[in-house]
């Protein structure tokens, strides 16, 4: 087992040489990113992600970073918390991570829903709202992780694969 820095200019360049890492960093002024890989990390066969927010372009941009940088079998997408439970029910995700902020059903019902139907189901809550009351409101009922969506991407990364593993 060992660890080794990887420098390259672009995501997709470094999808075709690794899909292990520890760590993203994007290298000011450069346009790089430098990356802190393992070759040794098992790879996630036959996991899945559900990711559930209101807004496409972050449904989108979190879809493309994880097809970037985890083997998954499968990215499923929901715009709402009613959408995201029917998407459970039909896809079985490994792990789903989730907006609060939503209409018209919002990922703290969601979670709630979610806990009583499949109370093992990772939930991480991915949000703009980051205020304390949010935070405990979602960790009393269930949520496995909340993070900041304004904070360190390193942050989900770091909680979404714990999470798959």
């Amino acid at each position: 087992s060992y660890t080794f820095p990887l420098v390259v200019h672009s995501l997709q360049l470094f999808r075709e040489l690794t899909t292990h890492y520890w760590r993203i960093n994007r290298l000011p002024d450069t346009g790089c990113y430098l990356f802190i890989c393992s070759m040794t990390e098992a790879p996630l066969s036959n996991k899945s992600v559900l990711i559930v927010d209101d807004s496409e372009i972050v449904r989108n941009s979190l879809s493309d970073l994880l097809h970037s940088l985890f083997p998954l079998d499968g990215i499923y997408m929901a715009n709402d918390g009613d959408e995201a439970i029917s998407k459970v029910r039909t896809h079985q995700p490994s792990l789903v991570i989730m907006d609060i902020r939503m209409r018209p059903v919002n990922g703290v019902m969601a979670l709630l829903t979610l806990r009583k139907q499949q109370p093992d189901l990772p939930v991480v809550i991915y949000t703009n709202y980051a205020y304390d009351n949010f935070r405990t409101m979602c960790q009393r009922f269930g949520a496995n992780e909340f993070i900041d969506k304004s904070g360190d991407v390193n942050l989900l990364l770091e909680a979404i694969r714990a999470h798959l593993n």
